[in-house]
């Protein structure tokens, strides 16, 4: 009976036209948001319904395009949502639902939660890749490191050995006496 009085509504003169720009209002402002930003999205939408995608691909169109989005992003922003209390689907490969109930202030409210929301992720995404530069960096000077002790005692087998003790006798030989080490 509920499904039946939802088609009657929407077969009603306007309504459908109606829905469609509403999903259309939350969905363009879902990407607006995620633009301003700089958190890879994609959103697409008909009817009343919608999907939102993490990714940095330009449409989601098939399965394997579904499969590369990132869904622990969708599921970090689906808490950041809802700690604002803004329901949607719990899972990046659901789709969500607008309804005529939906008002503008409703959808504005949801932009709005969306905005904070999408800052957060950005920050999380910031975070993540600066530690990942940290850890590049920090692998990069290891290799480095590890690259010229071979170097050295195979150039220098003299001054360089594998014991501990005799660590410094390069170093020290290398650096003028006017230096403190």
């Amino acid at each position: 009976a509920a499904g039946l009085a939802c088609l009657t509504e929407l077969s009603k003169a306007g309504n459908e036209a109606k829905l469609a720009e509403k999903t259309k209002m939350l969905a363009e402002g879902f990407k607006a948001l995620a633009a301003k930003h700089n958190v890879p999205f994609v959103v697409q939408y008909v009817g009343g319904m919608f999907g939102l995608s993490f990714t940095e691909q330009t449409e989601v169109t098939s399965f394997q395009e579904v499969m590369k989005c990132d869904a622990a992003k969708f599921n970090r922003f689906f808490h950041l949502m809802l700690e604002q209390g803004i329901y949607l689907a719990p899972s990046a490969f659901e789709a969500g639902f607008m309804s005529l109930a939906h008002s503008d202030a409703d959808i504005e409210a949801t932009l709005q939660a969306a905005d904070k929301a999408f800052a957060q992720l950005q920050k999380i995404i910031f975070v993540r890749a600066k530690f990942c530069v940290r850890y590049d960096l920090a692998f990069l000077i290891s290799f480095v490191y590890y690259f010229v002790t071979v170097l050295l005692r195979k150039i220098f087998p003299k001054f360089v050995s594998n014991q501990s003790t005799n660590s410094n006798i390069l170093l020290e030989a290398s650096v003028p006496n006017s230096v403190n080490v």
